[in-house]
C-alpha cells in the first residue's frame, strides 16, 4: 500500500483490511454552503442553536437530529422523498413516528422533492414540491441527510483489480475481496447495513480468520435502532419482507399505554409488535416504538437467535413494573 503523504510511504502487510467508512451523500440540487446548508458532519460545528431548521431526508439520522433540535426549541420541519419517515421500518412504525413528531410541533412533508433554493443573508429559501402543491419557505439552516456513500474513490481500487459496485467493494461470505483472499473489506465500504454494530461484528470475523481461530457465522441478524424521540428498535424480518417471501405470519401488538413503567417514566406512547410464524409460532421479527425501544428490542434478538416460540416466551417471568414485561403482556 502506498500512502500519499509527504514521504510517499509504502506499507506492506500479509493481510490488509479496508475499513474506510462512508461520507455524506450529496443532494442532486442543494450544495453545502458554509454553516447554512450543512450535512451531519457540519451540524456538530454549529456555534448557536438555530431558530428554524429544514431537514431533507427522513431516515434514521434525519429523524434523530429532528428530535434533538426540536427538544432544544428549534422550529423543525422534515422533507422526505418517499411516502414514509424511516422507510426501512414497517409502515405502522413510520406512521406512529410521524404522529408523535407532529404532536411535538414538527412539520413533516412526505413525497416531498426540493426543486429550488436560494441562499439568503440570513438563511435559505427553499421550494418543496408535494403531490398536489408546492410550498416555498425560508429557514435559518438546512440539514441534508439523504444517506451515505462509501469512501472508496481515493483508494484507486481499479489499479489492483479490486472489484466494486457503485463504490461498494465486492466481497465474499468471508469478507474477502473477490480477487485477493488476503485483502478484506468491512463496514460502510461494503454492501452490509451501514451500522456500527454490524461493522464491529465483521471486524471480529476478519480478526478470527486472520488469527486462524474459530470464525463466527456469516449468517446473523442485527437490531436496527433509531435514537429519535420516541425511539425505534426493530429486529428480524418486517411485514413487507415476509409478504414478499410468501411466508404466512401473524402479528401481535401491545400499546405501551397499558404498561405501568411507561406511565411512571412519563411517556406511554408507542407499541411493541411481534411477527410470528402462524403454524409453529416461532418469532420472525419485532418492532418497537416508544420509551427505551432501543434497549427493549434486544429481548427479541435473543428470542429469534434461540428460535423461541410465543409459547416459550409465555413461560418466562418478567419483573413488575418494568418496560420489559410488555413482552409478556403482549402474549396474554
Amino acid at each position: 500500500v502506498e500512502v500519499d503523504n509527504e514521504t510517499k510511504e509504502t506499507i506492506s502487510a500479509k493481510n490488509i483490511v479496508i475499513a474506510s467508512g462512508s461520507s455524506h451523500r450529496d443532494h442532486p440540487l442543494l450544495k453545502l454552503e458554509g454553516d447554512t446548508i450543512i450535512s451531519s458532519r457540519e451540524v456538530f460545528e454549529l456555534k448557536e442553536i438555530p431558530n428554524s431548521l429544514l431537514i431533507i431526508g427522513g431516515g434514521a439520522i434525519g429523524c434523530e437530529f429532528a428530535s434533538f433540535y426540536n427538544a432544544l426549541g428549534t422550529e423543525v420541519e422534515i422533507a422526505e422523498f418517499t411516502p414514509n419517515l424511516v422507510p426501512a421500518e414497517d409502515s405502522d412504525i413510520a406512521k406512529a413516528l410521524k404522529r408523535e413528531f407532529e404532536k411535538k410541533g414538527m412539520k413533516v412533508y412526505l413525497n416531498a422533492n426540493v426543486s429550488d433554493y436560494t441562499v439568503l443573508d440570513d438563511g435559505v429559501k427553499v421550494q418543496i414540491d408535494l403531490p398536489k402543491k408546492s410550498e416555498e419557505k425560508s429557514y435559518e439552516k438546512v440539514l441534508v441527510s439523504i444517506g451515505r456513500v462509501p469512501n472508496s474513490d481515493s483508494l484507486e481500487l481499479d489499479t489492483v483489480g479490486i472489484e466494486s459496485d457503485r463504490g461498494f467493494i465486492e466481497v465474499n461470505e468471508n469478507l474477502q475481496t473477490t480477487k485477493y483472499p488476503h485483502i478484506y473489506a468491512i463496514g460502510d465500504v461494503i454492501k452490509s447495513p451501514a451500522l456500527a454494530h454490524v461493522a464491529y461484528y465483521e471486524a471480529k470475523r476478519v480478526a478470527q480468520m486472520i488469527l486462524e481461530e474459530e470464525v463466527m457465522s456469516d449468517e446473523y441478524i442485527w437490531p436496527a435502532v433509531t435514537f429519535s424521540t420516541p425511539q425505534i428498535g426493530s429486529i428480524g424480518k418486517g411485514e413487507k419482507e415476509l409478504k414478499e417471501a410468501g411466508i404466512t405470519f401473524k402479528n401481535k401488538k401491545l400499546f405501551l399505554k397499558s404498561n405501568a413503567k411507561a406511565k411512571i417514566k412519563g411517556d406511554d406512547s408507542g407499541f411493541v409488535k411481534v411477527l410470528y410464524e402462524e403454524e409453529s409460532q416461532k418469532v420472525l421479527g419485532a418492532s418497537i416504538i416508544g420509551t427505551d425501544a432501543t434497549e427493549l428490542i434486544h429481548q427479541f434478538l435473543i428470542a429469534i437467535n434461540a428460535k423461541l416460540t410465543l409459547k416459550d416466551l409465555e413461560k418466562m417471568v418478567f419483573a413488575h413494573p418494568t418496560l420489559s414485561e410488555s413482552t409478556l403482556d403482549l402474549l396474554v
